[in-house]
């Protein structure tokens, strides 16, 4: 059973090191060698205890710890963004991800937004059949660049999901 787990100020450091493995892997999508490579340097990190809107979740299975994803509600731009979604590579291809978005849409129903690095192609297929299944209406897909390299862009309805 998958369960997403708000996490506490106090759980941070565990939260840390579950994002240093993230951002580890995360360097090798980057087309441009930039942005943060361990939770130390994620300056929005700290902002997941103290802005309104942000949501940090460990994402659990049988009570372990196997991930973690990081909400962002963006009202003036009217979205919720997935700022960051891991799994560990020993836990994937077993269901445990689209359980654990399953949840985070119906807890955060409406309008979602979400990159992926075009050079991460099993992300993209991950997302692109998630997305597919658990979100009814249309689905947006397009091309953005940022600062460290190309992305897809999805934009996405749970409403009705």
């Amino acid at each position: 059973m998958v369960e997403l787990i708000r996490v506490c100020e106090i759980d941070r450091p565990a939260l840390s090191e579950l994002v240093d493995e993230y951002l580890l892997e995360l360097a090798n999508h980057r087309e441009v060698p930039v942005g943060p490579t361990t939770a130390a340097e994620y300056s929005y990190l700290p902002a997941y205890w103290s802005e309104p809107g942000r949501h940090p979740f460990f994402v659990t299975r049988l009570g372990e710890r196997v991930g973690f994803l990081l909400v962002r509600e963006v009202p003036a731009e009217g979205v919720i963004q997935m700022s960051d979604f891991y799994v560990e590579p020993r836990s994937r291809r077993s269901g445990i991800g689209r359980e654990a978005l399953e949840l985070v849409f119906r807890s955060f129903s409406g309008a979602w937004e979400l990159q992926v690095h075009l050079r991460n192609r099993p992300g993209l297929a991950f997302w692109s059949r998630s997305i597919e299944v658990l979100c009814p209406g249309p689905i947006r897909v397009a091309e953005v660049v940022g600062e460290d390299g190309r992305r897809m862009q999805y934009n996405f309805d749970t409403s009705g999901a």
